[in-house]
């Protein structure tokens, strides 16, 4: 299946985004505040501060900030 993914004619950001994203290495709130809680005190989305923490399904889908970015 990766060779599939990787033959693909996708360009490398796009695919570098899936490729982080599919093994959950995207820079998303909870994960920096998982790996370095004394920088990322609350894994709370900084961009519209809903009381639900910024994960990767945050990342990409419920938030309306990041879709105008």
């Amino acid at each position: 299946q990766w060779r599939c993914f990787w033959a693909e004619p996708i360009l490398p950001q796009v695919r570098n985004l899936w490729c982080r994203a599919s093994h959950q290495s995207l820079s998303c709130k909870a994960n920096l505040h998982a790996i370095l809680p004394h920088l990322h005190p609350s894994d709370v989305c900084s961009l519209c501060n809903h009381n639900s923490p910024d994960t990767l399904f945050d990342f990409f889908y419920p938030c309306p900030i990041k879709w105008d970015i």
